[in-house]
């Protein structure tokens, strides 16, 4: 599980101890094709790191359907911002393969972090790293909707 994290960007800067005791309240959960992980709206328990599958990350569209923002592979984390603003979910998570997550509740990833302001600073120093590049994405894909309606 350690080798797992340590490839994730919110936990890279980590030591093998600290990824230690950070696996020790990790959950392994898996789910089956279509199976939905969470829903936008629910309330956000935690945080899940995709060891093997693959997720949808949608929204829906009244009238429209499901609108696919991300397809996330192995190695992917999801689910983190409903952690740290302690808001509800902002899109779906739907499991596109048979697929299997590690978890980390929310509850015991927070005291977790209380317990040793040296592992939040670097753990919130990853997760300022891939907020913004998540950002920077969505960015860019702004900019081409607003180029493809100027164009009609």
């Amino acid at each position: 599980m350690i080798d797992v994290l340590k490839k994730i960007p919110l936990f890279e800067n980590l030591t093998d101890e600290e990824l230690t005791l950070l696996s020790s309240f990790i959950e392994e959960k898996t789910f089956e094709p279509e199976e939905r992980i969470f829903s936008e709206g629910d309330p956000g328990d935690g945080i899940y790191i995709i060891q093997k599958g693959r997720v949808r990350i949608s929204i829906l569209l009244p009238g429209i359907g499901e609108e696919l923002l991300a397809l996330l592979r192995n190695g992917s984390h999801f689910g983190e911002m409903a952690v740290i603003e302690d808001k509800p979910r902002s899109a779906s998570a739907i499991a596109d393969e048979k697929t299997r997550c590690l978890f980390i509740p929310k509850k015991k990833f927070l005291q977790f972090l209380n317990q040793n302001i040296e592992i939040e600073n670097k753990i919130l120093k990853g997760l300022l790293h891939e907020l913004s590049s998540r950002l920077r994405k969505t960015d860019n894909k702004l900019k081409e909707i607003l180029l493809l309606i100027k164009s009609f």
